[in-house]
């Protein structure tokens, strides 16, 4: 299936921003989350949450304490110190972290750097052609790297402007993720189209983990009468933001099938899912093996007996040094046309460790500094499959987007085992039980 929202380009903000341009082309989501509502616990105790909502093209493609938020989208991705959990990104250099509608954040024990927040995800350049928007930008995640669509609608997207106030002072941010980084409709297209071709029928049940502000959740449940959705994030705000907007905007049916959470993801609540999802890159909150394959295995373990896992990750040349992109959004219902910026502040190459920011500036000049920030592990794709493994798993598949006789990305992402590295890439992992 066509998924326009990931992306394959520039670097990280690119990979988020590919991710967001093809699945805008789809017509899908939108940041935290995403959300970026991430968490980050050490490996015996659940922590708090850190800035950013880093978390799951709500993305954010999409956060401080002992946990880093990286945030998906909703999300879903929080800001430095406030939000939670978070996508798929700009090429490799923006992505963030989903998500979760906002980005990932980070608190006691816990850091997390959300994708609004997360689902995390913010870079690649997006590419023209096929289902993906005809331009120049790629979402990455690297922060909150999923565009949402141009379908896609937020509720309450701009407070009414103070005279006097700026535009920084009076948009949310949560919104401007989502618009950045999301696209649920594209995601969920293609987790239940994985889950068809491994297990031959329908998937009734996801989880949406890093959730952020529940965007993902929200749309799945919204997209089928017998559908239902479990979202686990640590930030209790973020987690309202959704209820406010996300949940709002779908029927009092489909409200009552989702389960959102405030919880630890690694302590596994909730019922029992044929589908967990994992965006925004807010699992890189998690910094060492013995963490990410805690989560891994707790992942595993609340699935059903044939579930199924599906996760995001970014890379490329442009993915390890630092870098400064900017993509432009179109506004939606109330919020004009505005700047995304990733930022790929730091890289250290002796442990993975990178430290990225998501900036806006709006259509008056002002600007959101930090609105989400990151500080993840970012992880390879041999390292993810061997975790997957180790973690129950029983076989793990690489999705690579697919190019056309050009070299520019088609929106459909197929399974493959050898690729030429780029300056930025975003694949989806499959995992299944």
């Amino acid at each position: 299936m066509a998924k326009a929202k990931k992306k394959q380009a520039a670097s990280k903000d690119k990979a988020v921003g590919k991710k967001a341009a093809a699945k805008k082309a789809e017509g899908s989501k939108g940041g935290g989350k995403k959300k970026a509502s991430a968490e980050v616990p050490a490996v015996e105790e659940a922590g708090a949450d850190v800035k950013p909502e880093v978390a799951k093209k709500g993305g954010g493609k999409k956060k401080a304490a002992a946990e880093k938020a990286a945030k998906k989208s909703g999300g879903g991705k929080k800001a430095a110190a406030d939000d939670k959990a978070g996508g798929k990104k700009k090429a490799a250099t923006e992505k963030a972290a989903k998500k979760s509608g906002g980005g990932k954040k980070t608190a006691a024990t816990e850091k997390a750097a959300k994708k609004g927040g997360g689902k995390k995800k913010a870079a690649a350049a997006e590419k023209s052609g096929g289902k993906k928007k005809a331009a120049a930008e790629k979402t990455g995640k690297k922060p909150g790297g999923k565009k949402k669509a141009a379908s896609k609608k937020a509720k309450g997207n701009k407070k009414g402007k103070a005279k006097g106030a700026t535009l920084a002072e009076t948009s949310d941010r949560h919104v401007l993720y989502q618009l950045s980084v999301q696209s649920p409709e594209a995601d969920i297209e293609f987790f239940a189209d994985r889950y068809r071709e491994l297990r031959g029928r329908e998937p009734k049940v996801l989880r949406e983990d890093f959730c952020g502000t529940a965007f993902i959740s929200a749309t799945w449940a919204a997209s089928a009468d017998d559908r239902r959705a479990v979202g686990v994030d640590l930030d209790e705000a973020t987690l309202e933001w959704g209820r406010e907007h996300n949940l709002a905007r779908i029927s009092e049916d489909a409200r009552s099938r989702v389960d959102l959470r405030q919880e630890n993801v690694l302590d596994g609540g909730g019922e029992k899912a044929d589908l967990t999802c994992a965006m925004n890159f807010s699992y890189g909150v998690f910094k060492t093996r013995a963490e990410l394959r805690r989560y891994l295995e707790v992942a595993h373990a609340s699935l059903a007996d044939d579930g199924v896992f599906i996760t995001e990750l970014y890379g490329g040349v442009e993915a390890v040094i630092e870098v400064v992109d900017e993509r432009e959004i179109e506004g939606s219902e109330g919020v004009d046309d505005f700047v995304y910026v990733w930022e790929q502040a730091s890289y250290n190459p002796i442990n993975h460790e990178t430290l990225c920011h998501i900036h806006f500036r709006l259509k008056d000049g002002s600007t959101i500094d930090n609105a989400f920030t990151y500080d993840w592990r970012l992880w390879t794709i041999p390292e993810l499959r061997e975790l997957l493994y180790e973690a129950g798993f029983s076989s793990v598949r690489v999705f690579w987007e697919a190019t056309d006789a050009s070299g520019d990305g088609t929106g459909e992402y197929v399974p493959t085992e050898k690729e030429d590295n780029q300056e930025s890439w975003l694949v989806y992992i499959v995992a299944a039980k």
